[in-house]
């Protein structure tokens, strides 16, 4: 048995009669750490037999003490299960002995002759069930039997008797990791015990000052706070079951706790992600947390990180901030990438199951690869379902019939088909299903009264009274539910009949130019009027004193304005005077469902220029906190705002030329056709045989491409299908006059190319976070690599959390760092179920 190796002395005795081998380890005193604590409060003088079943070996543990001869030592012995009683007695005899002329020794050397000690015999006895077991009886059988032994049961060590405790709980190995930091969760990087509980064993926790230890938390898990930084912790752990409680082993950390190097990288996201969501709205979180086996080596240290301090890579280190980090996004689903399984296993499985109420799915990498991919998922937004493992290798072999077409293709192509079958790429799917989710898929049913019964003349949250309903009473029906229940059907009625209105309107005259949606942009500006205006004794008795009274009110005002809004079938539309409450509950929803989904945005930001200086805050914006004004607040909080607008036209003004390229540049992703493809017979006969032959032309469509790829004037350009040839001719030499910066062209081997495989599913699928421009960030490659894909007919983006900026990320060259601790930005984005038909 092993506690802590490195505190622990050992000697080694051969019995000549059975040639087995003892191990005897003692702790060099009672008070050195680890420490084991005998609770004699609850038994007196305990002895702990411990054995396994299978194993060869048992354990015994216990505390001698003899005040004639002022000796207090524990005892740890491991023996053979098939060891006979007599020799197992003669052992105990022996190390009794031996701890006793050792202290006699000492004892003696200040005495004269005539007054030394002599060391005493003593008598070992074993009792179970009140009798003394036979010398020639066999351990496994006297002790460890079937049925547990319910009588008196001794280990007697000449006038000290022992209560046998058979299996009671037990900590084998306990551990604290070697780094521990401010604002962290710390817990047992090592935690081993037998016959215990996890739930009833007790942890406590406690600071050292001066030479007392004071305690401060109680749980598995603690977070030290600022008072703890430069204090040493003890950790005490009593192991308990549900008959029994073991004796408490403590230990300390190896190095004080450690303010660490705040404020990390990822803090300034956390202001974006403070509550945890509800109803039809979740988070979702990818990452790619690097994984140990990579980042704790050699190689990472002197050749892929070396910008990065080795302290930042050790796993200790890094562990605490990737969990501090994940928490406090208040995730309801998370995707994790390079997942080292121990670390899965011992420290995210745990912590985020207790601390996020997070359920979790592991798939490990094919071969040797000791890390893989995780989902986790908060049980009480989400019921599992099931899960899968693909990988890639396997996948290809098997050669299933929904890709078989694909599958063949690629193995024509062997050097291909190899290198991708041994490849350990690997796919993990897990099934969710929704819960609470509110009533955005009620149903709602429209009827009309005739005589004294009602008929259903429509569905949908909307209705347009047709001419036969005019005069009638209209009834709606609203039934809630969501994906697993229904509620109780609510139905009201119109108060008043359908009215016929007062038709032609004015307006209807200009709809007959406004038929057709058009191929171009069509603009429409118009003041509405203002409920809070027209809808006042000013307005009747004043202001349009010639007007009747209910053409002024809104809800004969407000469906007129929408109809003759929809009938104009414009792109972009500029109201004014809208009422809040009008745009909320009216205008915004209706047109949602009605217009192709164009929305603008105008917004003067106030430039930095202007408000990060000294006449802002002591004229200006005297009364704004100071921090308020700074760029680095500002910042995210425009950002947020408007990406959270969804809006698909955004006009700003007073926007710093740095912050526009730094934070809100736009980026362009573009499939330009590549020539081997677009200049052959089979694309002029088959694939475009309605375009003309010289439009596919390398040289006609080259410059186009770089005519429109230049006017589009962006800071990051993402090209795919781009011939190698045409990069290095045409391509590159342009973005260097240009001053765009090239970066990661890769190109593939033309011998395991393969043309003609058909890329499609019926999803409509779309990036959730857009294209960043990058999310794997190191000094020897950035770009993006990870995304959130969402279903655009089942979801909608509510908010994607800011990156953080390129100076930022640099400030130690590169990621991973003493602010990051991974190579790679995780990826946070909410995400909200909308009606289907409404996308």
């Amino acid at each position: 048995m092993t506690l802590i190796p490195s505190v622990w002395k050992s000697s080694y005795i051969v019995s000549s009669h059975f040639s087995l081998q003892l191990v005897f380890r003692r702790f060099k005193s009672i008070s050195s750490y680890p420490r084991l604590i005998f609770n004699k409060a609850h038994i007196m003088n305990p002895a702990y037999f411990r054995y396994e079943d299978g194993g060869d070996k048992f354990q015994l543990a216990f505390e001698y003490n003899n005040e004639k001869y002022n000796i207090g030592r524990q005892f740890n012995m491991e023996r053979s299960i098939n060891e006979s009683t007599l020799d197992f007695k003669t052992r105990i005899k022996s190390n009794v002995l031996k701890a006793l002329e050792k202290k006699i020794h000492v004892l003696n050397k200040k005495r004269d002759k005539d007054s030394k000690l002599a060391v005493p015999d003593i008598k070992v006895d074993i009792l179970i069930n009140g009798q003394i077991i036979s010398d020639d009886s066999i351990a496994k059988e006297a002790i460890f039997t079937k049925t547990p032994p319910s009588g008196e049961n001794i280990l007697k060590v000449d006038d000290t008797a022992f209560k046998i405790i058979i299996n009671g709980p037990w900590i084998r190995n306990l551990k604290l990791p070697s780094c521990i930091l401010q604002d962290c969760f710390v817990y047992p990087s090592k935690y081993e015990h037998q016959f215990a509980s996890d739930k009833l064993t007790v942890f406590q926790w406690w600071r050292q000052e001066d030479k007392e230890f004071v305690p401060v938390g109680q749980g598995f898990y603690y977070k030290p706070s600022k008072e703890d930084v430069g204090h040493i912790l003890k950790l005490s752990c009593t192991p308990k079951n549900d008959i029994a409680e073991g004796p408490t082993l403590e230990i300390l950390s190896n190095t004080p706790v450690d303010a660490g190097n705040q404020p990390y990288l990822f803090e300034q996201r956390h202001a974006f992600t403070g509550d945890k969501l509800s109803g039809d709205n979740f988070r979702v979180v990818t990452y790619n947390i690097l994984a140990e086996i990579y980042a704790d080596t050699d190689t990472a240290r002197k050749e892929l990180f070396v910008y990065c301090p080795s302290y930042a890579l050790d796993g200790d280190y890094r562990r605490p901030l990737i969990i501090r980090e994940i928490l406090a996004y208040h995730a309801d689903l998370i995707c994790l990438q390079e997942v080292d399984e121990k670390a899965f296993h011992r420290d995210l499985s745990p912590i985020l199951l207790r601390k996020g109420n997070l359920r979790a799915d592991f798939a490990v990498k094919s071969g040797n690869a000791a890390e893989g991919l995780a989902i986790f998922w908060d049980d009480s937004r989400f019921r599992f379902v099931q899960s899968s493992r693909y990988l890639l290798g396997e996948e290809l072999a098997l050669n299933h019939s929904y890709h078989s077409d694909l599958v063949s293709q690629i193995k024509a192509n062997e050097r291909l088909y190899t290198r991708l079958s041994e490849r350990n790429t690997t796919l993990q799917t897990v099934v969710l299903e929704p819960l609470n989710v509110n009533s955005k898929r009620s149903k709602k049913c429209r009827w009309r009264q005739e005589d004294k019964e009602f008929v259903p003349v429509g569905q949908g949250f909307y209705y347009k009274p047709s001419k036969e309903d005019v005069g009638h009473i209209l009834k709606l029906s609203c039934t809630p539910k969501n994906d697993i229940a229904e509620g109780p059907t609510l139905e009201i009625l119109s108060n008043t009949p359908v009215d016929a209105g007062n038709q032609p309107y004015l307006f209807e005259q200009r709809h007959a130019f406004t038929q057709d949606k058009l191929s171009g942009d069509k603009v429409v500006t118009y003041n509405i009027l203002a409920e809070i205006y027209a809808d006042t004794d000013t307005a009747r008795k004043e202001l349009f004193v010639y007007c009747p009274s209910y053409a002024l009110d809104g809800d004969y005002r407000r469906p007129l304005i929408i109809r003759e809004i929809l009938a104009y079938h414009a792109d972009l539309i500029c109201l004014q005077e809208v009422d809040e409450k009008a745009f909320h509950r009216d205008l915004s929803p209706f047109t949602g469902d009605k217009l192709s989904g164009d929305k603008v945005v105008t917004y003067n930001i106030l430039a930095e220029i202007y408000a990060d200086t000294d006449t802002a805050r002591k004229e200006l914006f005297v009364y704004c906190p100071s921090y308020a004004l700074d760029g680095d607040y500002r910042r995210p909080l425009i950002i947020r705002e408007i990406l959270a607008y969804h809006a698909d036209l955004i006009c700003l003004q007073e926007v710093d030329e740095k912050a526009f390229h730094r934070d809100l540049s736009p980026v362009v992703t573009y499939n330009i056709l590549a020539e081997i493809y677009a200049d052959t017979d089979t694309a002029r006969k088959e694939l475009f045989v309605y375009c003309p032959s010289y439009a596919l032309d390398g040289d006609y469509r080259r410059p186009l491409i770089i005519r429109e790829i230049l006017a589009y004037h962006t800071d990051l350009i993402c090209l795919q299908e781009v011939d190698e040839k045409a990069f290095h001719r045409d391509l590159s030499p342009f973005a260097v006059l240009e001053k765009i910066e090239l970066s990661h062209v890769l190109f593939s081997d033309q011998d395991e190319v393969i043309e003609g495989i058909p890329l499609s599913q019926p999803f409509p699928m779309a990036s959730a976070c857009g294209t960043p421009e990058f999310t794997n960030f190191t000094v020897g490659f950035s770009g993006c690599l990870d995304y959130i894909y969402y279903q655009k007919d089942q979801l909608k983006v509510t908010q994607v959390v800011p990156f953080p900026s390129k100076e930022e990320l640099e400030l130690y060259s590169g990621l991973p760092s003493p602010v990051y601790p991974s190579d790679h930005l995780a990826l946070i984005a909410d995400l909200q179920w909308i009606e289907p038909g409404t996308s």
